[in-house]
């Protein structure tokens, strides 16, 4: 192991333990948030795929990207609209992977200090979006929400809700992107779904515990060690802003997923519990023959993708080039490796990155004390 290359990534683990700053503790707080939140499939199983965009989507800033493409307010303007924000997370569902061809949700949910300034703020917030979007909204209602403030278009066949749950603000967004493509307006359909998604999002959230700012310190800020075992998104040379390390449990883990429904069905399988998402995934399953399992199953990649060279030292690393034409902004190349009841996978745009970050996350997994 200590022939491998592992560039300037870290290669031993080093405990996280609990929060020592108010962002870190209001990071947790928002992993928490994800557990309580319903899967884009239980709010409707056709909202079966997702955007694997900021795998952690955890946010003690409005100003981070994808919120603020849908909030259109600066910061500073949301800080004396709504005095009391603390931190927040992000899902989204999609009919399809091609969101052309889908309805697509999403959900920004906000935790505040009580439930009263998460209330005060609908309406002063509704208002203020609903500026910012322009004359192409109209203002709509909700019928079983009515409290809600709700904003729609017909030209995009899109509505924006903000509505309150206790403790927590939502911007819900509901966008009817096939109805879009062929030119057809649906109002009381974009209603009836975002009624639904309403619907769907309250008990969890209700039930939501926030914890207590004089228990902030307490808060680990890991979950069974398995985020101080990733590799991290940054080192002297790579920078990921887009990506906040976090750790989740099974169904915070399934918030993520490309395909939800293959993917709880494999965890099911492969008695996955806990997961990490920072420079890569790292999964905890219930047995080094499930690890196996799952490393196989993210391995069948498809036609677009060729088998690309090991890293020195590390022949049990498997890697793949996407060979696709047009890629986006998805990465060149993609490695797994699998330690014991553990699977990894990170990408790259570089192979010589690629094989730099799955051989540090082989020794920090290897040098780890799980």
């Amino acid at each position: 192991m200590s022939k491998l290359d592992v560039g300037n990534y870290p290669s031993k683990p080093v405990t996280l333990g609990t929060a020592k700053t108010d962002d870190e503790a209001a990071l947790v707080e928002a992993r928490r948030i994800a557990e309580a939140m319903p899967l884009p499939t239980e709010i409707d199983p056709a909202l079966n795929f997702t955007n694997r965009f900021n795998q952690s989507r955890t946010f003690v800033d409005v100003s981070q990207y994808p919120l603020s493409r849908d909030l259109l307010m600066t910061r500073e303007e949301f800080n004396i609209l709504a005095p009391g924000f603390i931190s927040g997370y992000y899902s989204e569902g999609r009919t399809d992977i091609n969101a052309n061809l889908s309805w697509t949700l999403n959900n920004y949910t906000l935790l505040f200090t009580d439930s009263e300034a998460a209330k005060k703020a609908v309406p002063t917030l509704g208002a203020k979006h609903q500026e910012a979007l322009g004359a192409n909204y109209e203002g709509t209602q909700l019928a079983k929400f009515p409290e809600a403030h709700a904003v729609w278009t017909p030209r995009s066949d899109a509505m924006y809700v903000w509505h309150s749950v206790e403790q927590f603000l939502v911007l819900t967004v509901v966008r009817d992107n096939l109805s879009d493509q062929i030119g057809s307006d649906d109002l009381r359909g974009i209603q009836a779904k975002a009624e639904k998604v309403i619907s769907a999002l309250q008990p969890g959230l209700s039930k939501f515990t926030h914890t207590p700012r004089d228990k902030w310190w307490t808060l680990d800020r890991d979950i069974d060690g398995i985020l101080a075992m990733t590799v991290p998104a940054t080192n002297d040379s790579v920078t990921n802003s887009a990506t906040i390390p976090a750790a989740y449990r099974k169904h915070g883990a399934l918030q993520v997923s490309l395909n939800i429904s293959e993917d709880q069905k494999l965890f099911d399988e492969t008695g996955v519990d806990v997961a990490a998402f920072n420079g890569g995934e790292l999964y905890r399953t219930k047995s080094p023959e499930a690890a196996q399992l799952l490393e196989k199953r993210r391995l069948e990649r498809g036609r677009l993708f060729i088998v690309a060279p090991s890293p020195p030292g590390l022949p049990s690393a498997k890697c793949h080039e996407n060979r696709e034409k047009f890629r986006g902004a998805n990465p060149r190349y993609y490695c797994t490796v699998t330690f014991g009841k553990y699977v990894a996978q990170i990408s790259a745009n570089q192979l010589a990155d690629a094989h730099q970050r799955i051989s540090a996350q082989y020794s920090l997994l290897a040098n780890s004390k799980s």
